[in-house]
């Protein structure tokens, strides 16, 4: 998660080095392995940026007032010890003044890798926060309905995942029929059914619903911006997540527009009044098509999005 601009800053210290002449010693070669294999920007690991110290001097500090006596070979070592250090000291200050006057500016401290993990821990909430938007649309447009649906996520503790084979629990809110996130923990495999571990999708949170009046309510025309502030990040979210895997996946923001869609149809099926449900499903799809037009105008322009878009989109 590391931008070039802080790898360029990194500096090594030895300490306890004297019994390695003032070297890495062993350390060295498995460090530089380490560095070799991080999927970053080359580390600069050189004598330039790497400094050994020697701790016998603060020992000797330590001794000394605890009134231990040394002959004159031992405080030779000790002197030496302490002039060694201190040189490096004054080097290890000189590379700093020299090299890292200028400070790190946040906005080169993005990476893509941090802009992926903060995406990817968006998608979900972008896609529940607009089917609950469509649903409050839909109530909002029936006279009858004074009521709206208010969205409650609940964190949770430790390896969870949603089944998408294993049957769900729905309950009734304001006319629609809501599946209750059916919470499987899973590890290297699921420990609460015996689906494949492919048909699980990761959480964070549980999602919970709650009834609430429309005294203060936003009006149609605040949810439809909200819904079309949400919807209009998506296609770049998705496209960033895949150009930055080489499109080596399938696009995350697809892959839950129809998980929904199933989620709804599926509802559909099994209740007798789901008149509600339908008309999301209806919407959802629609959301879905101009979704993957929005992605293939992305594809044909060959548009590289840039980190500072990201991160501005997320922020907002």
């Amino acid at each position: 998660m590391l931008s070039e601009n802080i790898c360029d800053r990194i500096i090594f210290c030895f300490t306890n080095s004297r019994s390695t002449f003032y070297t890495p010693g062993n350390t060295g070669p498995v460090l530089k392995a380490l560095i070799d294999s991080l999927p970053v920007k080359q580390i600069r690991f050189a004598k330039e940026n790497t400094f050994c110290f020697d701790s016998e001097s603060f020992r000797y500090l330590v001794a000394k007032l605890n009134r231990i006596k040394f002959n004159s070979m031992e405080e030779a070592d000790y002197n030496s010890s302490w002039e060694k250090s201190m040189t490096e000291l004054n080097r290890f200050i000189g590379y700093i003044r020299s090299n890292m006057a200028d400070p790190i500016i946040l906005n080169e401290s993005h990476s893509v890798k941090h802009a992926q993990l903060m995406a990817n821990s968006m998608i979900r909430p972008m896609l529940e926060a607009m089917r609950n938007t469509i649903r409050n649309i839909i109530l909002l447009n029936e006279r009858s309905h004074k009521t709206s649906i208010e969205l409650c996520p609940k964190i949770i503790k430790g390896t969870t995942a949603i089944c998408l084979e294993c049957p769900r629990k729905c309950i009734k809110i304001c006319d629609f029929w809501v599946a209750i996130d059916g919470l499987h923990v899973v590890q290297n495999k699921c420990r609460t059914c015996l689906c494949d571990p492919s048909q699980h999708y990761r959480i964070d949170y549980e999602l919970e619903y709650k009834e609430i009046e429309n005294s203060a309510k936003p009006t149609e025309e605040d949810m439809k911006k909200l819904l079309h502030s949400l919807y209009e990040a998506s296609p770049k979210f998705g496209y960033f997540l895949l150009q930055s895997v080489g499109n080596s996946q399938r696009d995350p923001f697809l892959l839950g527009f129809e998980r929904m869609i199933k989620e709804e149809s599926d509802i559909c099926d099994q209740k007798t009044s789901y008149k509600f449900n339908l008309d999301l499903v209806e919407q959802l799809q629609v959301l879905k098509n101009s979704y993957e037009k929005e992605k293939k105008k992305l594809d044909a322009k060959k548009m590289t999005i840039e980190l500072d878009d990201i991160y501005q989109k997320i922020e907002n």
